[in-house]
């Protein structure tokens, strides 16, 4: 039976995960993940292929929101509700409306990268639909993930691949959502359904998954 060993979520596109015992599922999928996105000037959205060093930012949720670190800066506290003017961001080539978040957040990462940039924040009213770069668009809503809200790997697929490289890469390159166990590899290619009774890391609760 397939059983859930990890979940993640991560607050802000291409920066660190957060490993969770417990999730909110919200119609986007994990709440608050992907909720907010770096931007240059133009309002062109910012992510590791550009920027590498984004994947050291690490999120920890804390005092009514989350702290940031990285190396070399002080911690940066930003409020899990807030959100400030309406600003137009563009993702894929789509231009979507989204929420500025305040000077100092924008101040911290243009100093961690160098350059003039800007912490945007999903605005809940304005969603995008999913599937963005593949054939026919997805109805589901989603914020700022590329394609699809929540992101599935198996323990057997990681370690399928990793024999086949020269030097084993950990889990975490693949930035999913839930990580199952008990399926074969690729098994989860083939989830069309999945339910849970609380997703939560513990050895006792299983997923069942249709395919």
């Amino acid at each position: 039976m397939p059983t859930i060993s990890d979940l993640f979520v991560y607050p802000i596109k291409s920066c660190a995960g957060v490993r969770m015992d417990e999730v909110s599922i919200m119609p986007t999928g994990f709440a608050f993940d992907r909720n907010w996105m770096i931007v240059d000037a133009e309002g062109g959205f910012v992510t590791q292929r550009e920027h590498p060093k984004l994947a050291l930012v690490k999120p920890e949720f804390g005092n009514g929101g989350m702290i940031l670190s990285a190396s070399g800066m002080k911690p940066l506290h930003l409020s899990a509700n807030g959100g400030g003017e309406p600003i137009t961001i563009t993702l894929f080539g789509e231009s979507h409306e989204a929420l500025a978040t305040n000077a100092s957040a924008d101040a911290w990462f243009s100093e961690y990268l160098g350059a003039p940039f800007r912490l945007a924040k999903c605005d809940p009213r304005i969603l995008r639909k999913g599937g963005v770069q593949y054939p026919e668009r997805d109805a589901a809503p989603t914020t700022f993930v590329d394609n699809y809200g929540v992101l599935v790997i198996s323990q057997a697929s990681h370690a399928a691949l990793n024999q086949k490289l020269p030097e084993a890469v950990p889990m975490n390159r693949f930035r999913p959502n839930i990580v199952v166990t008990g399926v074969d590899e690729h098994d989860e290619d083939y989830f069309t359904q999945a339910r849970a009774a609380r997703l939560r890391c513990d050895s006792s609760i299983h997923a069942s998954a249709a395919v």
